[in-house]
């Protein structure tokens, strides 16, 4: 997906508000660890640069399938500017 501007917020939109307790832990104990990725998706995290672009690819080992059986996602992944 390639968006016509930047949209810093759209990882929190399309993912929504969900943290894991043990993350939230961590990051109380260590605040840097709030910019590093945690995620178990269909895609995973590649590269971001704060304020510029985030990159993801799919991911391999993602388990969901449509229901002809096909791994999902179908796109090979997306970046955002």
């Amino acid at each position: 997906m390639r968006t016509s501007r930047p949209w810093y917020e759209f990882p929190r939109y399309w993912t929504g508000y969900v943290a894991s307790p043990t993350w939230l832990a961590e990051v109380a104990a260590d605040p840097s660890k709030a910019t590093q990725p945690v995620g178990t998706g269909p895609f995973r995290f590649v590269s971001w640069r704060a304020g510029e672009n985030m990159v993801v690819e799919r991911n391999p080992d993602y388990w969901q399938t449509d229901a002809a059986g096909n791994a999902l996602p179908t796109s090979i992944g997306w970046s955002s500017r």
